[in-house]
């Protein structure tokens, strides 16, 4: 294995101090009471699509800083057949979170040939929806709004392996997506998906040319909710 190309970590390092996609973190809202699921609402902890580039690519040794920004709103909620949801006599919600990724690489580290990577991601959110349930005249709509601002669910990432070799980079390793964010199965907004994943990973970037770069991530989350004993498994492939 070779050492890290530094004019292609530095083409890296120039597009990521900032970038915008979305975060782990989730606002959970229905109408009424429904039953939660293992996944809570078929989710998922990793922001699928924010490592599409240069995925394989470790960053420099050293402390790397990076942030993550998301604002989402929306002004309609939709049934299973794209109409407005008929149980909803009105709907908005409003999203903002900022997340920053702390990830170190130890100077001078090598495991079974491979850089050393540290990460850990502290995302905080606030999360503001209006919200009134459709009831029969001549009974008014019921409010089922509410809002939460705070840390979301965290991410740690105690091991991530680096090779280099050339013109292709690889990295693996395994993420932990902590239960820190704040949830209640009675509110109609949460910041935390109350559950744990544990998800290894593996990841590539070739570059066939100075100019052009492949990269593909390959994962697979294990969710576990401990207080109802449910267990689940996902795959993403991002």
């Amino acid at each position: 294995m070779g050492s890290i190309d530094g004019a292609k970590v530095r083409r890296a390092r120039a597009s990521l101090p900032v970038r915008f996609g979305r975060l782990a973190l989730v606002a959970a809202c229905a109408a009424g009471n429904v039953p939660a699921r293992a996944t809570e609402g078929g989710g998922n902890s990793y922001p699928i699509g924010v490592d599409n580039l240069y995925s394989g690519l470790m960053l420099p040794e050293g402390a790397n800083w990076l942030l993550f920004y998301q604002h989402y709103d929306a002004g309609s909620s939709k049934d299973n057949t794209g109409h407005d949801n008929p149980k909803l006599a009105s709907f908005h919600l409003r999203l903002d979170a900022l997340a920053p990724r702390l990830s170190y690489v130890w100077p001078g580290v090598r495991v079974f040939g491979a850089n050393l990577e540290t990460r850990v991601v502290v995302p905080i959110v606030s999360a503001n929806l209006d919200m009134s349930v459709a009831r029969p005249a001549p009974l008014p709509p019921l409010d089922k709004g509410g809002n939460k601002t705070g840390l979301a669910d965290m991410t740690l990432a105690p091991v991530f392996l680096g090779w280099h070799s050339g013109a292709f980079h690889q990295m693996a390793g395994v993420e932990f997506h902590l239960k820190t964010g704040a949830y209640d199965a009675h509110d109609p907004v949460n910041i935390g998906r109350n559950y744990y994943q544990i998800a290894p990973s593996y990841a590539f970037t070739w570059f066939p040319t100075r100019d052009v770069d492949i990269s593909a991530k390959f994962r697979y989350g294990f969710n576990t909710q401990l207080q109802h004993a449910q267990r689940c498994h996902q795959l993403s492939v991002g």
